[in-house]
């Protein structure tokens, strides 16, 4: 998962259970970056012009893809 820290659907409380739960998940490859100062969506419909936002939406991307490759390829 890539959640951005300021997501209006999932605050921190909400973060923190998804984390509790996939700490007991050990037998599921799992991973959820948090990411700075990013909203809900951030990966797809972010401000391309802004640096801060665009590197952010290339990172998500690269995450999923390398969890994808490495998990489900």
């Amino acid at each position: 998962m890539a959640v951005g820290d300021k997501d209006s659907l999932l605050d921190t409380d909400a973060v923190g259970k998804i984390l509790d739960i996939m700490a007991t998940k050990t037998d599921v490859p799992h991973e959820l970056r948090i990411y700075e100062d990013q909203v809900h969506g951030f990966a797809l419909r972010n401000d391309w012009s802004s640096e801060k936002d665009r590197k952010a939406m290339d990172d998500a991307e690269k995450q999923g893809v390398e969890f994808f490759n490495t998990y489900l390829a």
